[in-house]
């Protein structure tokens, strides 16, 4: 809702009901659509902001879930499930984003995660491994973005979002 508030036109993406959403940021001036997928279905997520708005400018991989049980209790389903919706939902929805941004030559990602992934925390094995890969696939997609246009931006928190949103403000698309 801060990206709306500031002008950006938003997708906002929620497996059950984005309309909520959608319609706050609509009563306060601002532009949403709402698109029903998983963060898996990342072509589904960026089709919505193409099919919206005619372009992609920002990916904001906010998705998540947790699952919490001893790791001795964890079973591959509860493991399963967190890596799909942080990691491999993550890197749908940026991959999806990609040929969009190298086009434009411009693009940001903001991947969220937490202190877990770095500092682990009881009963979150599933959780910490995912945000922590969520963590190293920045950092390698950023490098990947180097090489492949001079316009690098990919955030990961814990970086704190206000920092994340003055950045952003001041780096709008050319």
């Amino acid at each position: 809702m801060l990206f709306a508030k500031y002008g950006a036109a938003v997708v906002v993406n929620d497996l059950v009901s984005p309309d909520d959403v959608v319609q706050e940021i609509q009563k306060n001036g601002g532009q949403a659509v709402g698109n029903k997928a998983s963060a898996e279905d990342g072509d589904a997520v960026v089709k919505a902001a193409i099919d919206a708005y005619g372009r992609i400018d920002i990916v904001i991989n906010n998705a998540g879930i947790l699952r919490d049980k001893a790791f001795t209790n964890m079973d591959d389903k509860l493991w399963d499930q967190v890596i799909a919706v942080h990691l491999r939902g993550t890197y749908k929805v940026t991959k999806a984003a990609w040929p969009y941004f190298l086009k434009q030559k411009y693009g940001r990602i903001v991947n969220t995660t937490s202190t877990s992934g770095i500092y682990g925390n009881f009963g979150q094995a599933n959780y910490a491994a995912a945000v922590s890969l969520t963590n190293v696939v920045s950092t390698c997609s950023m490098t990947d973005w180097r090489a492949e246009t001079r316009y690098p931006r990919v955030f990961t928190r814990p970086c704190p979002r206000r920092r994340q949103v003055q950045y952003l403000r001041q780096h709008r698309r050319p």
